[in-house]
């Protein structure tokens, strides 16, 4: 089957920049959030940022997506890696987004400088408010950037 074409964009590589995080929701049970309370909650993890976000959109369009991500070689970095190798994995004609972020735990693909930092998203109702674990290194995230570019 023939891919539908892209129009100007057909053959368009796109080199996104940004954060890779892990995301981890709280959905509490029951009523009002009252601090000194101890609370149940669903929970659940995803992996977000900008730059990843914007690499899985890029990519599931049939895009080749060349992402630089602020994440280090640590469990969740790994985890990142491998969830964009599996979505290039469902197209063939992304190899050279596929050498790019390279086999997993390639080296080349994590900035050795960083961890990946983490978000707690609490929800309530309509409302949602975010912790955001500050980004160790990430002033070095620049020369990473200029490495692989």
């Amino acid at each position: 089957m023939r891919r539908k074409s892209k129009g100007p964009f057909e053959n368009t590589s796109i080199l996104t920049v940004g954060s890779g995080t892990v995301e981890i929701v709280l959905r509490p049970r029951g009523g009002e959030i009252e601090w000194g309370r101890k609370h149940t909650a669903d929970f659940s993890m995803l992996y977000g940022g900008s730059g990843l976000n914007y690499s899985m959109r890029l990519l599931c369009a049939g895009y080749e997506a060349f992402p630089i991500l602020a994440i280090g070689k640590d469990e969740h970095g790994l985890k990142i890696q491998s969830a964009l190798l599996a979505e290039i994995e469902k197209r063939k004609d992304l190899e050279r987004s596929k050498r790019f972020i390279g086999t997993k735990g390639n080296p080349s693909f994590f900035d050795p400088d960083i961890k990946t930092s983490s978000t707690v998203i609490v929800v309530h109702g309509a409302q949602r408010t975010l912790f955001t674990q500050a980004l160790q290194n990430g002033h070095r995230f620049i020369d990473h950037v200029q490495q692989r570019v």
